[in-house]
């Protein structure tokens, strides 16, 4: 067996008094649209679960992007604009605060280095034209702590970063300080 679930709709006939002389009736078989309902609410109760695991992944992945012990940055486009960028690398290696970086252009949002700002961009636009990822060892460069500046030594990689097509549309730069090393 199975439960029919049915509409009711019930009218009154009136007679030439106003009074109710009869009353007609109908009866369908809602069935199939509860159970779409019912089917309904339930993804609906499902899209809200994958929303909040969602949420929760992302706040997990931007806690451990922040507080990553290597600088971190993530640039789009061929204008490199910084996308993210982690403490590390916007206050040690960048000596800015996020705001003064996120969502501009690398190379106007940073002070220019000459020679090194061009050999910098040089090595983006290879990454992001070959798909080749560039690693570097002990590159010598300045850090900042407690508005101190001195230099620091740094294992730099660039990696191309991919869209869901496969096409490159930024890269992830990681430098870790191997000064004490």
């Amino acid at each position: 067996g199975y439960t029919v679930d049915y509409e009711y709709i019930f009218v009154p006939i009136f007679a030439q008094d106003g009074s109710v002389n009869a009353v007609a009736g109908s009866t369908r078989d809602i069935s199939e649209r509860h159970s779409t309902e019912e089917a309904r609410q339930h993804l609906l109760e499902r899209e809200q679960i994958a929303h909040s695991e969602a949420d929760l992944e992302r706040i997990r992945l931007h806690t451990l992007f922040t507080q990553a012990p290597v600088a971190i940055a993530i640039l789009r486009g061929p204008d490199y604009l910084i996308e993210l960028a982690n403490p590390l690398m916007c206050q040690h290696m960048w000596h800015k605060q996020p705001a003064d970086l996120i969502g501009k252009p690398l190379f106007t949002a940073l002070p220019p280095l000459g020679y090194y700002s061009q050999r910098y961009k040089q090595i983006l636009d290879e990454v992001m034209a070959t798909g080749q990822p560039f690693h570097d060892l002990e590159i010598p460069a300045l850090k900042f702590l407690n508005e101190q500046s001195e230099t620091g030594y740094f294992n730099f990689t660039s990696e191309p970063l991919r869209d869901m097509y496969g096409t490159i549309d930024g890269i992830i730069i990681v430098s870790l300080d191997v000064s004490d090393q």
